[in-house]
């Protein structure tokens, strides 16, 4: 699942769709009729599309903590903060200066 499955097109169309349902509509969808406008959020599709990468990130991460466990998210999420995979990249040095310190006091 972590490396192999994809958040399609229609996946993140019905998550708009859901989000559209509860008040944030974004592009040309339409907010439930009974909704007061006023608490309505409107987004320019162009915005959502700046950060789709980040919003199927999202969709996933979620779906993986819930057929996996919390920590899924973490392995999903690093695809797209390379910081994160980088930090863990040197988490055994920093243990071990960690202790180096720890020692020396």
């Amino acid at each position: 699942f972590i490396s192999r499955y994809r958040i399609d097109d229609a996946t993140v169309a019905d998550f708009l769709d859901i989000a559209a349902r509860h008040g944030v509509v974004v592009g040309d969808r339409e907010a439930p009729a009974d909704m007061d406008e006023q608490s309505v959020e409107r987004f320019d599709r162009s915005a959502v599309d700046e950060d789709d990468a980040f919003l199927r990130v999202l969709i996933k991460g979620r779906l993986a903590t819930r057929l996996y466990d919390r920590t899924a998210w973490y392995r999903v999420y690093q695809d797209v903060d390379h910081i994160l995979d980088e930090s863990q990249q040197l988490w055994s040095l920093a243990e071990y200066f960690a202790v180096q310190y720890a020692e020396a006091r």
